[in-house]
């Protein structure tokens, strides 16, 4: 059976439980990614959120803006380079939100591999369908 807020394409949840969840689960990344890792520092979870809310804004408005501009070399390694253009909004993001700090670009790299796992781990993990 089809129910309504599925044909509009909210799924079971809706519009803000789905963004609470996703924030959450950024949030959540985030601070495993800084327990992880000593080159990523947040000095709070008030500060994971706001990072969190700041890379879901990034993500949306600057990063595709990048990808149209990257699109030839993205293509010539065969997406290789998405992997880079992740760790450069990462790393934008430490860079306006204080109290949460990457040391190097490195760092940033590996942590946007781990928080990408982390992040659809978790998105996999809080699907009740």
């Amino acid at each position: 059976m089809i129910r309504s807020a599925e044909v509009v394409g909210m799924g079971t949840r809706g519009g803000h439980e789905s963004v609470i969840i996703k924030l959450t689960i950024s949030s959540l990344s985030i601070l495993f990614v800084t327990q992880v890792f000593d080159g990523i520092e947040v000095e709070s979870i008030t500060s994971a959120i706001i990072a969190a809310i700041a890379l879901g804004i990034i993500n949306t408005f600057i990063k595709p803006v990048i990808i149209l501009f990257t699109l030839p070399i993205t293509v010539f390694t065969l997406g290789i380079f998405l992997l880079f253009i992740n760790a450069g909004m990462l790393y934008l993001t430490a860079w306006v939100i204080e109290g949460f700090n990457i040391n190097s670009y490195l760092d940033a790299l590996i942590a946007s591999i781990v928080i990408s796992i982390v992040t659809a781990f978790l998105n996999h993990m809080s699907k009740s369908d």
